[in-house]
């Protein structure tokens, strides 16, 4: 089949090649692989990377067309991305140079990149930015619909329920809209409407999914859902018909921990505990920290309604145990959120702040050119007026002179001429006055424009320095504290450590040993005060900590502890701080 598949794509792709030119082509077989990696995108992938060589060499416009390509088919197979360079590079093209459509689906990718990165904020904001595309023109409504379903998602992870209902209504909107209505849209929002306690309207919608769909159809997953709520509200008949549907299914795979928590769910409202309480017993061992957490609050509640009271406080102090440790993971997810937010606003502020002075040079720029032209203007007026001044009175001298013929009349006109003469270079002399004046209030005008507009700028340039200051000292705080401590001692360790750093190696258990003996020798107590502040931890995490009192950069550690996260780093940078 699937080399059925690559052969159509080839063939496909000579096809355009022989017809179409240049950028054209190139869009059109990429085209070609999009439209593959919607049902095939490991056979996509393929395809895309045999196509590198070829589409690096195009233009800008195709390689970061090609560059979004390989980011949407890696999210199609559900490969998790790692880094976002790619993508803050291309956010910034597409939105200058791309259509609504290319903008739409850029904001997806980096909101998709992003929540793998566990940065939720850049992520929500994304998402919402690719929603928002629907204002400003015609996009792609299978787009829209799965970015409602990101969002909704996004909104549940954050404990937000309410906008999670919002988004979820949204997704039903758009997917009745195009005919692409399924039972995971649904079960998302009546799952929604669960969490915001609208029992009325979930269930309507839990039961819509059986009256309105084809149940043969319904995965496992929905039809388990479907059998918890309808259990959970003692709705029998129906949870006895979702029951059916699913034990009637081919099983090509094992139940899972969360089905099993649907079936304990649906015994125990038939009054069977026993069979209730092995299901319960299975999620309990095959299910991660949430599903246990479940499992054995529900055991519990099982065998106290029984009065087994020994299995009871068995299954209670398990149930502790996991609340404790799950409570710790979602503090330490909440921490590295706050992290990734508070460097997303850094960010921010630094582009605010580049921003800024970028409008302010702008304007500093217009200032000095409509000040140069009023100058020239003023200028130019003063030396036309004078001008046209001297030319009149030579030319009323030129007139009087001529008409002169020596009559007994001769005194009379050369007085009443000198007084015109008289006259009229008294009314220059005023009038060139006056323009001097002017000009002298316009200048002074001009200069105090000048003097605003530069104190205006160094007003600008301080804050700016300020704000670098603030950012570069928050930085650097960490790092110089520690640097002043080992100026004075060996750093034969540092530098064999800096160096493996950057040829990005591993440390080898001797550079370990020598690392913690170094640090013991200087600090004793440092290892006893992180176990008693924080409790026991990995090997790993006091790696880190050793790392992080030497004085080392998150990307140091990150080159050294390559399974290692920068949220991990940034969340014990913090606590290293209050010990």
């Amino acid at each position: 089949m699937i080399k059925h598949l690559l052969f159509c794509l080839l063939l496909l792709a000579s096809f355009v090649t022989c017809t179409d030119y240049g950028s054209d082509r190139e869009i059109s077989r990429m085209d070609v692989i999009k439209q593959l990696g919607n049902s095939h995108p490991q056979l996509a992938l393929a395809s895309y990377d045999s196509l590198k060589d070829e589409f690096t060499k195009g233009s800008t416009y195709v390689r970061n067309k090609y560059t979004l390509l390989g980011i949407r088919l890696r999210d199609k197979a559900e490969l998790p991305h790692t880094s976002d360079s790619c993508i803050r590079r291309l956010v910034p093209y597409f939105e200058k140079k791309g259509t609504i459509r290319e903008m739409q689906e850029v904001y997806y990718y980096a909101g998709s990149v992003y929540r793998d990165l566990q940065d939720t904020p850049r992520s929500l904001e994304y998402f919402l930015k690719s929603a928002a595309c629907t204002e400003k023109g015609e996009t792609d409504s299978v787009m829209l619909r799965n970015c409602y379903s990101q969002l909704c998602a996004m909104y549940t992870k954050v404990q937000d329920y309410g906008n999670a209902l919002q988004m979820a209504k949204a997704e039903y909107e758009v997917a009745r809209s195009i005919g692409t209505l399924d039972g995971i849209t649904m079960i998302q929002l009546g799952n929604a409407y669960m969490r915001t306690d609208s029992f009325p309207q979930a269930t309507e919608v839990m039961r819509m999914m059986l009256t309105e769909n084809d149940t043969t159809n319904l995965t496992p997953d929905i039809l388990c859902d479907l059998l918890y709520y309808f259990s959970l509200t003692d709705d029998t008949a129906n949870a006895r018909f979702c029951y059916t549907r699913f034990v009637d299914m081919p099983k090509r795979h094992p139940i899972k921990a969360q089905q099993h928590i649907s079936l304990g769910k649906y015994f125990l409202l038939l009054g069977l505990t026993d069979s209730s309480a092995q299901h319960y017993q299975l999620a309990l061992e095959q299910g991660d920290s949430i599903c246990k957490y479940d499992a054995c609050r529900k055991l519990f509640h099982l065998y106290e309604d029984c009065g087994e009271k020994e299995e009871a406080y068995k299954y209670a102090s398990e149930f502790l145990r996991i609340s404790t440790c799950l409570d710790l993971g979602m503090r330490q997810e909440q921490a590295a959120t706050i992290n990734n937010q508070y460097q997303y606003y850094k960010d921010k502020q630094e582009e605010d702040s580049i921003k800024a002075e970028k409008e302010i040079m702008e304007l500093y720029l217009w200032m000095t050119l409509l000040i140069t032209l009023t100058l020239i203007s003023v200028i130019c007026t003063v030396y036309t007026f004078r001008k046209y001044q001297r030319q009149r009175l030579l030319h009323e001298i030129s007139m009087t002179l001529d008409g002169d013929t020596g009559s007994d009349n001769g005194n009379e006109q050369e007085t009443h001429v000198l007084m015109r003469i008289k006259k009229g270079m008294d009314s220059a002399r005023i009038k060139q006055e006056e323009m001097a004046k002017k000009l002298e209030k316009a200048e002074g005008n001009i200069k105090e424009q000048e003097q605003s507009i530069e104190r205006a700028k160094r007003d600008a340039e301080e804050k700016l320095q300020e704000a670098h200051r603030q950012m570069e000292r928050g930085v650097n705080l960490f790092k110089m504290a520690h640097l002043t401590e080992l100026s004075k001692n060996d750093n034969d360790i540092v530098e064999s450590i800096r160096k493996a750093s950057r040829m990005e190696q591993e440390l080898t258990s001797k550079q370990w040993s020598e690392l913690i003996s170094f640090i013991n020798d200087r600090y004793p107590t440092f290892s006893q005060k992180i176990v008693t502040k924080h409790g026991p931890i990995s090997e790993k995490q006091m790696h880190i900590c050793y790392l992080l009192k030497m004085g080392f950069t998150n990307t140091e550690i990150c080159n050294i502890m390559k399974d290692c996260s920068r949220s991990t780093i940034w969340r014990w940078k913090n606590r290293l701080k209050a010990i």
